[in-house]
């Protein structure tokens, strides 16, 4: 189906939406290991506790030796191992059958010693920590390759815009990937599932005894038996990564053959971690015939992050109206707009039609988004012009209050009178720099005053229970001071003055935020926990020169370690500050397209829901579609395709306004051909508008007579044009455009 397509390409999409995928599947590997990790964490706890009784009831103050731990135990002693092993067997539905047998042999013996018994209990925590794991990796190992092949399809399908029904995946096919081994070592997973168990049991074991024979203390002795489950638990981590690593590889290799893909990219992720081998393969494009996982592809090693991306020759446009037919006829687009779980209902499940969808999303969408909204029952009134906030040093508490209701969303905003002018100026001054940066009010409710014996917070605090700030009475100084020394210690983000206003304020932008944003933001955090884990388990763990948060510290700083929501408010500072580390550039890009989403959707406040298919009465449009309707926008989808097309509109366009050729040609290209970033992460056409395809008729048409905003339109369009190319994003250029030809405004005043 591809092959018809081949002329397509465009690097860097196919690049980020293959990278956010490969992350995508690793994260599930992740969440996987930090289960696991607490499995692990228990089973420690639990061998701990038997072998500290153990030791209680049996060594003395030089310890035991081995002769006295290979003592038989006493009637009263066997009876409750015995009561202990039938507790063992009834948890038997993840035990190995091999272990079970021989618990169930040990239940009867009649001369079990000391050691024996302890051996055993130790034993039963590594086999219930092993045992589940065959059946958990064997689901991960389904829901990557899986997940991983139908989000390859639908990346391939939106990327050149075709959709085409796909058949659900066999589980047969499945099962034998599963089941086959893919490593140079002939293993597949469950068995090096197994591997591990058995090495874990035999270095129990060993551990015990020759712990004994040395006469080492129980302290000792319990931390060489926690270490060796940790090094079984980093080796279950390697296999867990590297399983997930290959799944999702062998998901994408059978996804891009069966969509006749015929070259593939190797795209590393490099940073200082990347491997030689990585950095080797990183950009090579090869035939798909040569596509082997640890060879060719990844995973190349333990823990490997590269990925790989499908090859176009020549220069890739994503026409996302180009169709193609399914079995029986219909054409189906795959639109930017389309999201995974709606692509899936239509192409794999047939849970919901295309058609179903487009109603769905123009209700849900174009209703709320529209690049120009107007109200049709708005009076036709001069706007008024709003003054430019701007941030002065007040006097009194009254006055912050009245300035800082700018700034926020709730009308009865108030501030303690305890609180000194000085302290309440620096942080209203901080809420002003948020909202000129991210140009929206904020979830707070009020400021009070926190008690000056308050040991256990720095400066201020934010409850968002009430939405309230709390803080203390502080100078500039003094705030500068605080944030220099945690910042030095590596503690804070930042040693900007401001730094604690700003990551209190950050509480409550993140409360504000949408579910899908955080769960963005969670995401990094949870990645960047998991790589400062491992890079300190490198380090050598306990025994490591630094401290775990020390290290996440190299990404962000200590405190942004504590969980997701400091984690944010650390960045939210840093981003703030303007020098940020590699965390808070993640978190910024996650706030730059959902703020600039916002800013489209505010374009939208006065628009009037009318019932669908209405028409306007009166005024200048009577008789014309009601253009927040789907009737109305699907004429206006027609009419853009039809704009494409002609060849003759701009020279008549030219004619009939005195404007050049060049300029009116700029106009048409910039509203109709050229793709935009809008904040969705791949480049797309303006949605169709109603009210700018009947001006362009009007413009084109000599028979029609031009209006007043049909030349606004031009000149606003024109001007977002340049704006564009000087570097603003496009919902800068429309805010600035509009300064000067409001088209939303002429269509509000037209006669």
């Amino acid at each position: 189906m591809i092959g018809k397509y081949a002329d397509m390409r465009h690097e860097e999409y196919w690049i980020k939406r293959f990278e956010q995928l490969e992350e995508s599947q690793i994260r599930k590997g992740i969440e996987y290991y930090n289960d696991l990790t607490k499995q692990y964490m228990k089973a420690i706890a639990s061998v701990e506790k038997d072998l500290a009784k153990w030791y209680t009831r049996y060594a003395n103050e030089n310890g035991i030796s081995l002769t006295e731990a290979k003592r038989l135990l006493n009637s009263r002693e066997l009876a409750e191992f015995r009561m202990d092993v039938k507790e063992y067997i009834k948890k038997g539905e993840s035990l190995n059958p091999k272990w079970t047998k021989q618990l169930e042999a040990a239940s009867t013996k009649f001369h079990v010693s000391r050691l024996e018994a302890l051996k055993v209990q130790m034993q039963q925590q590594a086999e219930l920590v092993c045992g589940g794991q065959l059946d958990d990796i064997d689901a991960l190992a389904r829901k990557i390759y899986t997940d991983g092949y139908y989000h390859t399809a639908y990346e391939i399908q939106k990327g050149i815009g075709v959709g085409w029904d796909l058949m659900a995946l066999d589980t047969n096919k499945i099962d034998k990937l599963i089941s086959k081994p893919w490593a140079s070592d002939g293993k597949n997973f469950s068995e090096r599932i197994w591997g591990n168990r058995t090495q874990l049991v035999h270095e129990l074991e060993n551990t015990l005894t020759q712990s004994i024979i040395r006469g080492q203390s129980s302290k000792k002795v319990i931390a060489e038996i926690a270490q060796r489950f940790n090094v079984s638990k980093s080796r279950a981590g390697a296999l867990v990564m590297t399983e997930s690593a290959f799944f999702a590889s062998a998901a994408q290799r059978d996804c891009f053959n069966d969509l006749d893909v015929e070259r593939f990219e190797v795209v590393a992720t490099l940073d200082s971690r990347t491997s030689p081998t990585c950095r080797h393969m990183d950009g090579k494009v090869l035939p798909m015939s040569e596509y082997k996982p640890g060879v060719t592809a990844p995973p190349f090693h333990v823990r490997c992050r590269s990925t790989t991306v499908p090859y176009f020759d020549d220069e890739f446009t994503l026409v996302e109206e180009r169709a193609a037919r399914d079995e029986n006829g219909n054409y189906y687009t795959v639109p930017a707009q389309m999201k995974y779980e709606d692509w899936k209902d239509i192409f794999v499940d047939k849970t919901k039609t295309y058609s179903d969808w487009k109603a769905e999303w123009f209700m849900s969408n174009v209703l709320n988004t529209p690049k120009n909204a107007v109200n049709y029952n708005a009076p036709k009134k001069d706007e008024e012009k709003q003054e430019e906030l701007t941030f002065k040093p007040v006097e009194t508490i009254d006055e912050a209050i009245s300035f800082a209701k700018n700034l926020v969303y709730e009308d009865d905003f108030a501030i303690d009178d305890g609180l000194g002018v000085h302290t309440v100026n620096d942080f209203v001054k901080a809420m002003y720099d948020v909202n000129q940066k991210f140009g929206r009010k904020l979830k707070i409710s009020g400021i009070k005053r926190m008690s000056d014996t308050n040991k256990r917070v720095m400066n201020a605090s934010y409850s968002s229970r009430d939405g309230k700030i709390t803080l203390k009475n502080t100078t500039f100084a003094q705030m500068k001071k605080s944030a220099e020394k945690q910042y030095n210690i590596g503690y804070w983000a930042t040693k900007n003055p401001y730094g604690s206003n700003y990551h209190e304020i950050g509480h409550a932008v993140w409360v504000d935020l949408p579910k899908e944003a955080q769960e963005k933001i969670s995401d990094i955090y949870s990645r960047i926990r998991h790589e400062s884990y491992l890079e300190w388990m490198e380090m050598g763990g306990n025994r490591a020169s630094l401290k775990q948060s020390e290290v996440f510290a190299k990404q962000l700083s200590k405190y942004g370690s504590k969980n997701k929501e400091e984690f944010f408010s650390e960045a939210f500072s840093q981003i703030m500050d303007g020098d940020m580390k590699s965390a808070a550039r993640e978190v910024n890009k996650v706030l730059d397209e959902y703020y600039s989403k916002k800013v489209t959707s505010q374009r939208l406040k006065s628009l009037n829901k009318l019932p669908l298919n209405d028409k306007i009465r009166t005024g200048a449009t009577a008789g014309a579609l009601n253009p927040a309707t789907l009737e109305a926008f699907e004429h206006a989808e027609r009419f853009y395709e039809e704009i494409r097309k002609r060849k003759s509109d701009v020279a008549v366009i030219a004619q009939r306004t005195g404007l050049t050729e060049e300029y009116v040609q700029i106009v048409k290209n910039h509203i109709f051909i050229d793709k935009h970033d809008l904040g969705r992460g791949v480049p797309e056409h303006f949605f169709p508008d109603y009210e700018m395809a009947q001006s362009w008729q009007r413009l084109s048409d000599k028979k029609m007579k031009i209006q007043e905003h049909d030349i606004i339109l031009l000149k606003h369009e024109y001007l977002e044009h340049e704006y564009m190319a000087k570097g603003m994003t496009q919902a800068q250029a429309h805010n600035e455009a509009e300064k000067l030809y409001s088209y939303r405004k002429a269509l509000l005043e037209r006669k």
